[in-house]
């Protein structure tokens, strides 16, 4: 290991909570040989026994129980079991607590309990994970950006993003996932996961393993949600065999909307935030023979969704001189950004679409080679429209002398588009200044941006693996990545069609790779991990330019990323790991910069560092961790600590330039060679207190610590390009949640129960200059009802103290215009993701077919 650990305090603090950790490690060893609870898992459910009986996650499953479900035993059915899920992180299904890397796992029992929607819903709950839907200055479900211990994407793009979305362990490189109605568990996996993972793990991994079917018996449930802005949700599932023991079948479907929850006061009568998904999903599970499982989940879902809920600060908020306008000049807000100051006027989002502009969007403006590649009419309203499906197939051999040999074929399409107004205010007061000397432009100032994407990925992946229960034991695969990813965003202004300001981008992706893991237990309680990947990544990109040849450009690159990990085990249901891993994104491209002309690039080589070809950046990361059950398995810990260096961070760069013509015109721009030091502690626990009280706690601290940047922004807000010291931007140094379950008999064969949620989310700054940031971030949610094994009833309230804090922050610009409708200039401003209204309602579920 070539790295040193940056923070002292962070190794300082960890290392005294683990002498805590390993103080309690005898009583706990005595423990778990002297109760009955203790001796169960020691028959049940250590990794080594299950592995060596067949007791697999996958076979849980055939046999109809949720492997992530298994609990110890306890005195109270609403405990909640950090270290008996059984994960496959390592292609090898075992407790959560037998695996060296930092994991969270949410089991569908959480995500009912919580009520949980979408992966927006999880990440309060996954310490080290920010799901951020405040992009590109919009605030929907278009672009996402999952990040992981502030290791933030520098753009939406799919290719470019540091954690990613595996359904079923394999890598959907659309991230766009449906619903949490089908998935047994979700595994998330922080820090660099390229040995195992592949690549889009950069900064960790998020792996959503879905329900198989029942190979014994039929089972079926129903379950709906009706709450405040006429939010709804209804899900149904029913699964059984067809051919007992040998095949089954699950079907499941699900339908979501909610009418918003900001009116729009520029359109009274309409509400922003309105969003709704219908999804359908089939799985089918072959046993031919008792050894050999095959496994296909099919699922396809559609977004359609309004106008978001998005508000601005304007010039009218600035307060400050952020250091780069003149002396006595307010250029910018500095400070926090409460939802108080968000501008009422401002919370509006344009929904008139003008027949003429939107007539110039479908065709082009006539122009060859701008018709949105998606097909005309793809998206006809304002807001997001999706069409996706996902495909997984797998197979399973074991051999009687212990050896497995799975493979799997995955594809995955997602095709989606907005459509909305850039200026997101109605300017038909306006006057349009060229109306009458440019043929065909409206008669008031008017913008529509129309925007296609699409990803279309395949993966083939195949591996062996030795008998676990061997003192050696090893997996070797062979992986093979293809992706296509398109995107085009074009827009008409008040001259007319405007063209397309991203043409028609394709960006493809190839990887073949083989990976290893090799497993050597020097004694009993101590085992060394040796895993890693090497893969051939051949990246390119071709640009459509309308009345341009395609320009094309094309990157190899070889990379290997390791993972070495020390596993210590003093006792069955007690590990200790230290482990060193590495990663890489792969190279990216400014071909944007190839259509300009040398004058123009001169102006933008002043403002940014930039080259043609950005090289990989690389992640070096070491991590400590402790995880295990303690004082009669009453309380169970998850915790770990990490610090790592991300170099040659590229860094986006939104810049201005003067064309030919004389007008202002601006692009974003990557350069490379950002530095930034990485440290945290993450933990997690759960505490049985009593026979009926449950609490559950997380905590995060994840610190970033810019060491060298080039960045354009900063320079444009301070004077400074180079912010050594700040915090990166979208991403919280602090986050906790604290979660109180109390159940009890309540009559006949139901039980009562009331819950209460609080999550803690600090501020995020808006960009590397720290100078604006959000408020604080408090809110809490309860529950309250009954349930029985078919039954389940409650009444629930979220963000019951009504928080205002907002949920996300980006810098932006906006024009101003004269009396006569004439461009004076651009200003900048802050786009403002306003936080989550209070919502009660009420939830149930119904379960047939239950013994």
């Amino acid at each position: 290991m070539n790295m040193k650990i940056r923070s002292g305090a962070v190794v300082l603090a960890f290392a005294a909570g683990a002498i805590i950790f390993h103080q309690a490690t005898a009583a706990a060893q005595g423990q778990q040989q002297g109760t009955p609870g203790s001796q169960n898992q020691q028959q049940g459910m250590t990794d080594t026994q299950d592995q060596q009986q067949g007791s697999t996650a996958t076979q849980d499953q055939q046999q109809g129980v949720g492997a992530a479900q298994r609990q110890p035993t306890s005195t109270a059915a609403s405990f909640r079991s950090l270290t008996a899920v059984i994960v496959t992180a390592t292609k090898v299904a075992k407790p959560i607590v037998d695996v060296p890397l930092a994991i969270t796992a949410i089991t569908a029992s959480d995500i009912q309990d919580a009520g949980m929607l979408d992966l927006q819903d999880v990440a309060p709950y996954i310490p080290g994970l920010e799901d951020q839907s405040q992009t590109v200055g919009r605030n929907d479900r278009g672009f996402r950006d999952y990040s992981m211990r502030g290791i933030i994407a520098e753009n939406g793009l799919d290719t470019r993003q540091t954690a990613n979305i595996f359904v079923d362990g394999v890598l959907d490189f659309s991230g766009d996932t449906t619903a949490l109605s089908d998935v047994d568990h979700i595994e998330v996996v922080k820090g660099p996961q390229a040995a195992y993972f592949g690549i889009g793990t950069f900064g960790g991994a998020i792996n959503y393993v879905t329900r198989a079917p029942s190979l014994t018996h039929w089972t079926g449930q129903a379950n709906f949600d009706a709450g405040s802005y006429d939010e709804r949700t209804f899900s149904a599932s029913v699964n059984g065999p067809i051919i007992d023991d040998r095949l089954s079948i699950r079907l499941s479907a699900r339908s979501y909307y909610t009418g918003g929850d900001y009116p729009d006061p520029g359109y009274p009568g309409t509400e922003l935030g309105q969003q709704s998904t219908e999804s359908q999903s089939i799985s089918l599970l072959f046993k031919p023979i008792d050894n050999l499982s095959i496994r296909s989940y099919n699922t396809y879902f559609t977004d359609d969704d309004g106008a978001s809920a998005n508000g601005e600060l304007f010039a009218s908020s600035y307060n400050c001189n952020a250091g780069a306008a003149p002396p006595g000049t307010l250029n910018y807000h500095c400070g926090e950004v409460t939802g108080a100051m968000i501008p009422t006027s401002s919370m509006t989002n344009s929904t008139y679409i003008d027949p003429l502009a939107y007539q110039e969007l479908q065709t082009g403006g006539g122009i060859a080679g701008d018709a949105p590649f998606l097909g005309p009419n793809f998206v006809n309203h304002i807001g997001v429209e999706r069409h996706a499906w996902t495909s997984r197939n797998q197979f399973e051999y074991d051999f009687t002398n212990g050896y497995e040999v799975a493979g799997a074929v995955a594809l995955d399409s997602n095709r989606w588009g907005f459509l909305l107004s850039n200026s997101g205010i109605d300017a038909r007061n306006i006057p349009n200044p060229d109306y009458g000397i440019i043929a065909g432009v409206l008669p008031y100032q008017y913008d529509l941006i129309i925007s296609n994407q699409s990803d279309f990925d395949y993966n083939l992946d195949l591996r062996i693996s030795s008998p676990s229960k061997d003192r050696l034991n090893w997996t070797v695969g062979l992986d093979y990545l293809n992706d296509l990813t398109q995107g085009q965003t074009c827009g008409y202004l008040f001259f007319g069609y405007a063209g397309c300001f991203t043409p028609l981008e394709k960006l493809k992706n190839s990887t073949p790779s083989i990976y290893e893991a090799i497993n050597y237990s020097i004694l009993p309680t101590l085992t060394l991990s040796v895993e890693g990947r090497y893969q051939i990544s051949t990246v390119g990109e071709t640009d459509f330019p309308a009345g341009a040849p395609p320009l094309g450009v094309s990157n190899r690159s070889d990379v290997y990323t390791p993972r070495l990990s020390l596993q210590y085990k003093p006792a069955d249901r007690i590990t200790y790991y230290i482990s060193y891993a590495q990663g890489t994104l792969p190279v990216e491209f400014n071909t944007n910069l190839a259509v300009l002309s040398a004058a123009e690039q001169a102006q933008i080589a002043k403002q940014a560092n930039t080259t043609f070809v950005v090289p990989h950046e690389n992640m070096q990361m070491e991590e400590i961790g402790a995880k295990g059950d303690f004082l009669h398995n009453t309380l169970e810990i998850l915790a770990d600590a990490y610090a790592g260096i991300w170099s040659n961070r590229h860094i986006p760069q939104n810049v201005s330039f003067t064309t030919p013509e004389g007008a202002l015109s601006g692009i974003q721009v990557v350069s490379a060679g950002g530095i930034v030091d990485l440290h945290g502690i993450e933990l997690e626990a759960s505490y049985l207190l009593g026979e009926h009280l449950t609490l559950h706690a997380t905590a995060d601290w994840a610190e970033t610590d810019i060491r060298k940047t080039d960045s354009a922004d900063a320079l444009l807000l301070t004077g400074n390009s180079d912010p050594v010291g700040k915090q990166l931007p979208l991403y919280p140094a602090e986050t906790a949640t604290f979660t109180a379950t109390y159940q009890r008999h309540a009559f006949g064969d139901f039980d009562g129960f009331a819950r209460v949620d609080y999550v803690y989310r600090s501020k995020i700054y808006d960009d590397e200059a720290d100078v604006a940031w959000t408020a604080p971030i408090s809110t809490v949610d309860i529950g309250f009802g009954i349930s029985n094994e078919r039954y389940r009833v409650e009444i629930y309230g979220r963000n019951i103290g009504d928080n205002t804090a907002p949920v996300g922050l980006t810098r932006t610009a906006y024009s101003v215009y004269n009396a006569a409708g004439a461009t004076t200039g651009s200003l900048l401003g802050l786009d403002v993701s306003p936080a989550y209204k209070p919502v009660y309602g009420i939830r149930g579920s119904i379960k047939f077919g239950v013994d």
